[in-house]
């Protein structure tokens, strides 16, 4: 995503964002961290989930590390901490085959959105900031889009369970 000013160190850091987007509304969250630890990712699905309140019923991955060990085309493999922490919270890992876009279209034709447009020109203080900036920014500005027919913005729409 880009520098983002880290009080502990004075100095810049580069954050990563998690995008979640939910396949039927498109409705999106975002979530910056600047590590990408299994941790780090479980507190952005937290978070995805406060945001979309509930849980969604399967999550498509990118294969990154803290969540896949092994990407493959039939049987991949997550990490423990990751697939218990799925059975907890009652969701199905669908992850996404190595170097297939189509495996994630909706999320795919998110990033640049979010790239280009999630701080243009704004002056963050620390991650605090910029995640509160984010949430606001799916929330109010691109997170919620207008749907043209019914031109209403979604709710969950039944892709999410509370628990």
């Amino acid at each position: 995503m880009g520098p983002v000013p880290d009080p502990a160190n004075g100095r810049n850091r580069v954050a990563h964002a998690l995008i979640f987007t939910a396949c039927y509304s498109r409705h999106c969250f975002v979530w910056l961290t600047f590590r990408q630890t299994t941790e780090a990712v479980i507190d952005g699905f937290e978070a995805a989930w406060a945001f979309f309140a509930g849980v969604l019923r399967v999550v498509i991955p990118d294969n990154m590390s803290p969540i896949v060990i092994e990407a493959g085309a039939y049987e991949p493999r997550f990490t423990d901490a990751f697939a218990e922490y799925s059975h907890a919270r009652g969701f199905v890992i669908d992850a996404a085959r190595v170097r297939t876009p189509t495996d994630k279209p909706r999320v795919e034709r998110t990033v640049p959105n979010v790239r280009g447009n999630l701080f243009a020109e704004e002056a963050l203080t620390d991650l605090a900031d910029a995640r509160r900036r984010t949430e606001h920014w799916c929330r109010e500005v691109v997170g919620m889009p207008v749907h043209g027919r019914p031109t209403r913005r979604p709710r969950c729409n039944g892709t999410a369970t509370s628990r």
